[in-house]
């Protein structure tokens, strides 16, 4: 299990730019090996231009994984976004979102909002496919200084999908980290939480501790 986490990370990790974070999950029932950031594109000039791209890959790991069931579950996401400074963070927003189940291109407006201890950005976008979903994505990250080199690390992230279609259910996935920040490193406690369904909700909880390095 060990070999393969760190074989994917590293994978995740040799095709992007550096400071890239790559963070390793281990729950007490699932492991997730998760490469997330949020970056503008550059200019001739170096500068941070109006397009910003999202991406997001992820492959999740069932403890109880056998050859015909709990199996890998992965997750490609890329979005690419146009906020110009008079739209105040607001901008379209494309997204490309690949599953084990397929894949599934949406369209929506985005928010973006940081600073150098602070980021927020969010978006709603629908599925253009038949049968659409409707998402709300939300992150945050919250890293104050605490002395030296040290800082806190809070981050928050969530997901609802809500069908706009007879007979989907709805779903919401949370995801919710603590603890600090050493130079690259950063390490603490970790809750996924998933729930899912119409009048009873099924909830799948996954804690245990993260270890993340800004590649």
């Amino acid at each position: 299990m060990m070999k393969f986490l760190l074989s994917a990370l590293l994978l995740f990790t040799i095709v992007i730019e550096a400071q890239i974070p790559g963070e390793v999950f281990f729950g007490d029932k699932k492991a997730t090996v998760d490469v997330l950031f949020f970056k503008p594109f550059r200019d001739s000039e170096g500068q941070n231009s109006d397009w910003v791209l999202f991406n997001r890959g992820k492959i999740t790991l069932d403890y109880k994984m056998t050859p015909d069931a709990n199996k890998p579950f992965f997750v490609a996401m890329q979005a690419i976004s146009y906020n110009p400074a008079a739209l105040g963070g607001f901008g379209p927003v494309a997204v490309s979102l690949i599953t084990n189940d397929g894949m599934y291109p949406k369209l929506g407006m985005q928010y973006v909002k940081f600073s150098d201890d602070f980021m927020f950005f969010g978006w709603l976008i629908c599925e253009t496919l038949k049968d659409p979903d409707l998402d709300l994505y939300l992150y945050a990250k919250y890293t104050p200084l605490i002395s030296g080199k040290t800082r806190l690390f809070a981050q928050i992230e969530a997901n609802s999908a809500f069908p706009a279609w007879a007979g989907g259910e709805p779903s919401l996935f949370q995801c919710l980290r603590l603890g600090l920040k050493w130079d690259g490193f950063q390490t603490g406690i970790g809750l996924d939480l998933t729930q899912k369904g119409k009048g009873e909700l099924k909830t799948t909880e996954n804690t245990g501790l993260f270890v993340r390095y800004e590649f």
